[in-house]
């Protein structure tokens, strides 16, 4: 067997390759210790152990290779992948939502002329077998589907958002290569600039009516309300805590992940928002969670 021309099952692929140090360091653990599991085959191809099979190439070793005998090559994928690595949401979306492709079309070749299963159906398996909401998904299809390989990439390696990498997949596929060359920091910043020329203008504001006399009360209470002259700067910055709570909330009922509130979160930052009010507000929310878990 040419072990050399040896090819990735399509399965396989839908996880991402390790990459610089953590290659490395397989690839000196099989040349140390040798090679501890086998790489095993479906249909001809490499249905799990890419990076084993890559190591043994660069190694120079013959790689050890044993054929796959289960039910189902999909459910062992995706049961080895993972448990061995700490995949973010936006990795497992980009996973879920090319899986969800991959079934639909088989499920075409199968069937050609054939009407597929609903393409929303698809995507709840897939993103019930990877334990994420539908709602990322939905959002890395988008990617998946009109997004530069480039792009993909780099939610799949976990260089960018999921929801950032939807907004930059709006663009002309050239214009993603370009951006993705520049690498994460011009991802994010490109995706803040397309979200903000999307959101929608503030509606113009109604004549008021005329001010009514001020009360003593209402002097006292903007007296001790008004910002100091030391605190201005911060005074101008956004209320960090106020725009968590509306970023979470939106995020709840879209079905979108925590870590999505995260990401938009730190773009926020470059936007305006203090950081030590942040991090003020995350300390508290720290202490709020086991006591409001204590409750329920």
């Amino acid at each position: 067997m040419d072990l050399q021309a040896l090819e990735f099952h399509p399965f396989s692929n839908l996880f991402p390759l390790l990459q610089g140090e953590d290659f490395t360091n397989l690839a000196k653990d099989i040349e140390t210790h040798g090679q501890r599991e086998p790489i095993i085959l479906f249909e001809g191809r490499i249905l799990d152990g890419r990076n084993r099979y890559r190591a043994c190439l660069e190694l120079g070793r013959e790689p050890a290779t044993r054929p796959f005998e289960g039910a189902d090559a999909l459910e062992l994928v995706l049961s080895l992948n993972l448990h061995r690595r700490q995949l973010s949401i936006a990795q497992r979306a980009v996973i879920a939502a090319e899986l969800s492709a991959l079934r639909e079309r088989e499920a075409k070749a199968s069937a050609p002329g054939e009407t597929s299963h609903d393409s929303a159906m698809g995507i709840e398996q897939a993103a019930q077998l990877l334990g994420i909401s539908p709602r990322s998904v939905s959002s890395a299809s988008r990617v998946v589907r009109e997004g530069a390989p480039e792009l993909v990439d780099a939610v799949r390696n976990g260089k960018v958002s999921v929801s950032a990498a939807e907004h930059v997949s709006k663009l002309d596929r050239t214009r993603q290569q370009e951006i993705c060359a520049k690498g994460a920091r011009a991802l994010s910043k490109a995706a803040r600039e397309i979200r903000l020329k999307d959101k929608p203008s503030a509606p113009a504001k109604t004549p008021s009516a005329p001010a009514a006399t001020p009360t003593l009360q209402d002097v006292l209470l903007v007296e001790q309300t008004a910002p100091q002259p030391a605190a201005a700067h911060a005074a101008a910055k956004k209320p960090t805590a106020l725009k968590l709570f509306e970023l979470a909330d939106q995020a709840m009922q879209e079905g979108r992940e925590p870590e999505s509130v995260a990401e938009a979160l730190l773009a926020e930052l470059e936007e305006g928002i203090d950081h030590q009010r942040l991090l003020f507000t995350i300390e508290v929310a720290i202490h709020l969670r086991d006591r409001v878990t204590a409750r329920e």
